[in-house]
């Protein structure tokens, strides 16, 4: 499992915070990317390393002027995309006619952000704060209690046996920015 953690900010930008450790049954394996871009979006995947692998590399959606605003490309567009990538590579299993991973991320899109949940619906939180992951509640806790979102994830990496204390921050425009330049 993991923590991360992503604010939007009363100036509407977004904040990522994450540790570094996979887990792979027992064992801890450091320095996993667990929040990428792909297409400028940015992902931050808790669960399993194969929806990650499928959220990296798959064809994101192009958008334009008629998709409408951000919040509609990422519901008619992406999300779809999203199922219908993760069925086709068999990442996903079927439940109820629904579509279901072992996982939960936080995507990122402008000035967008919200949950994908392991039913793949897309959930905004009033509060602008999304935590996904084993430590999630533990680094959520101590950010509404006034610790910044390295130090929230660095209390989950005390708490948490699949966190560790190796925090990445960054925001969600750098990211893009980064990755649109091949870094």
């Amino acid at each position: 499992m993991t923590t991360i953690l992503a604010a939007k900010t009363d100036k509407g930008k977004i904040h990522f915070a994450w540790d570094t450790q996979t887990t792979a049954g027992h064992k801890a394996i450091n320095g996993g990317d667990k929040v990428f871009v792909n297409g400028g979006v940015v992902f931050g995947v808790s669960g399993t390393v194969r929806t990650a692998d499928v959220l990296q590399y798959m064809k994101v959606p192009k958008r334009t002027k008629a998709d409408g605003d951000t919040r509609k490309w990422i519901i008619t567009k992406l999300v779809p995309a999203i199922i219908s990538e993760m069925k086709r590579v068999d990442a996903a299993y079927m439940e109820n006619g629904q579509a279901n991973t072992e996982s939960s991320t936080i995507i990122a899109v402008d000035d967008v952000i919200g949950y994908l949940g392991s039913d793949l619906s897309f959930v905004e939180d009033a509060l602008g704060l999304y935590g996904v992951g084993s430590g999630s509640s533990f680094a959520m806790g101590a950010f509404l209690g006034g610790a910044s979102l390295t130090e929230a994830v660095q209390v989950a990496g005390i708490l948490d046996v699949y966190t560790n204390m190796d925090v990445r921050t960054a925001k969600a425009s750098k990211l893009v920015k980064a990755a649109s330049k091949g870094e």
